[in-house]
């Protein structure tokens, strides 16, 4: 996975999808980012270069809309359950498995990778069967 998919992927689970694309918080976007990458803002530079997102005025803050259609696509798809499985079943059931105790709250990078790793299992299961 290279830094564009990742961006994709934290956009797809913390932004909220509108006509333009995904939108997210550019502080809560580039803060998460910046747990996998050493330099967060200069990868929100580099997809606005290459043309796959925006920054933009939102408030008193600023947003990044992620605009690649196909790139939104393909990450739904890694995201989304191959089989009969409620989505909203697996986060809550990483999140319990994850949560620290004394917080409760969950790191996204270890939800994201219990769900992606719960779902190839599945995907495995499901073929070899």
């Amino acid at each position: 996975m290279d830094r564009v998919d990742l961006a994709y992927v934290v956009g797809v689970v913390l932004g909220k999808e509108e006509v333009d694309g995904i939108r997210v918080a550019y502080i809560t976007y580039t803060s998460t980012l910046g747990k996998w990458v050493k330099d967060p803002e200069a990868v929100v530079q580099y997809l606005v270069s290459i043309g796959k997102a925006k920054v933009v005025k939102s408030g008193q803050g600023r947003s990044v809309i992620l605009t690649d259609r196909e790139m939104m696509g393909r990450v739904n798809n890694l995201l989304t359950p191959r089989e009969d499985v409620d989505p909203l079943t697996l986060v809550i059931e990483g999140i319990r498995k994850l949560a620290n105790p004394l917080s409760g709250y969950a790191d996204i990078g270890d939800l994201i990778k219990y769900i992606e790793g719960s779902l190839t299992y599945r995907l495995r299961r499901l073929r070899s069967s």
